[in-house]
């Protein structure tokens, strides 16, 4: 999807809630932040310029969120201060705050939502020169974020590409990387990120106590396992049909780690069975419309050796408290 000026205004808002207010390192915040995290001894191609593979997945990463935050804008002709990016980015990537203080950045952003009310879709926004300095601010604080959330999760990638990528963006040069070679660079990064996941120490202890706990669950009252390795026991005898994995169901949830953290829930969720991890799927023909279950879903029947959001690492047991509340649409 192409970068509209609205999605470079929901970053700047975004900005300045993640970077000023604390650093909060949320999976997905800036496109390709994720994907940019790798370490500098990742298989890449060559690319003419960029010695390790590092240096291609921080200008890749740089390339492309600047791309998506600033040059909607420079094409609706607002004028971006590349230096009060760069100087900001540095700034946030480093742990510390932007150059612009929380009523700033509130002051800015009703003024902008003010001056956009109304307006033809396809009318630039008229920025004055000190907006325009304020947005730049924001912008480079928003990069520096997502730089500052890779680093969190002790992943490299090489700052000085990252900025000199932004730079040139910025500045309108001729990007030092085709589109294809930085997909490729982002490509093999989120492939070494998941391997180096899925083969960590943590993953195997993940994978150790959630077959303890499967082991001893298994022996408690009214616990049922199946040929797959699933574990169910219903709490609540439904009195409607049980249904098929094509059906579509409507559920209540709460989900767990098997340490009780909570992680996910919901009321009056619809989704096809056959569309979700198959532990759900085995385990919701189990019960009858309007009963309640609880799932104890082995790693393998859930996300494997894949990480799943902040809280779902690799080798995780899920425990799932269901209620079907329908079967169909």
């Amino acid at each position: 999807m192409k970068p509209t000026l609205k999605a470079g205004l929901i970053a700047v808002i975004a900005a300045f809630s993640l970077a000023a207010c604390k650093q909060e390192v949320k999976t997905g915040a800036a496109s390709g932040a994720s994907a940019a995290a790798t370490s500098s001894a990742s298989a890449a191609a060559t690319v003419a310029g960029f010695e390790n593979p590092a240096q291609q997945i921080g200008y890749a990463f740089g390339a492309q969120i600047s791309q998506q935050l600033i040059t909607p804008w420079k094409t609706q002709g607002v004028d971006i201060d590349a230096a009060l990016v760069l100087e900001n980015m540095k700034k946030v990537a480093a742990g510390g705050q932007p150059s612009v203080t929380p009523d700033e950045a509130r002051k800015f952003m009703g003024e902008l939502a003010q001056s956009m009310q109304g307006a033809a879709s396809n009318t630039p926004p008229k920025l004055t020169a000190e907006q325009s300095k304020t947005l730049s601010v924001l912008m480079g604080a928003q990069m520096g974020n997502a730089a500052f959330g890779v680093k969190q999760n002790g992943l490299t990638f090489d700052l000085d590409s990252f900025t000199q990528a932004i730079s040139d963006v910025v500045e309108g040069k001729t990007l030092k990387m085709t589109p294809e070679q930085m997909d490729m660079a982002i490509k093999q990064a989120e492939q070494a990120h998941a391997e180096a996941a899925a083969n960590s120490p943590e993953a195997k202890a993940n994978l150790e106590k959630g077959q303890a706990f499967l082991k001893e669950n298994a022996t408690k009252d009214g616990v049922k396992t199946t040929a797959s390795g699933l574990q169910y026991k219903i709490t609540k005898e439904g009195t409607g049909i049980q249904p098929k994995a094509t059906d579509e169901v409507t559920v209540d949830y709460t989900g767990k780690l098997i340490d009780g953290t909570e992680f996910d829930s919901g009321k009056g969720i619809s989704f096809p069975l056959n569309g979700v991890i198959p532990g759900w799927t085995e385990g919701l023909q189990l019960i009858k419309e309007g009963g309640e279950a609880t799932l104890y879903i082995p790693a393998e029947l859930a996300y494997g050796k894949q990480q799943a959001g902040e809280k779902i690492l690799p080798n995780s047991t899920l425990v799932f408290d269901v209620k079907l509340v329908k079967v169909g649409k």
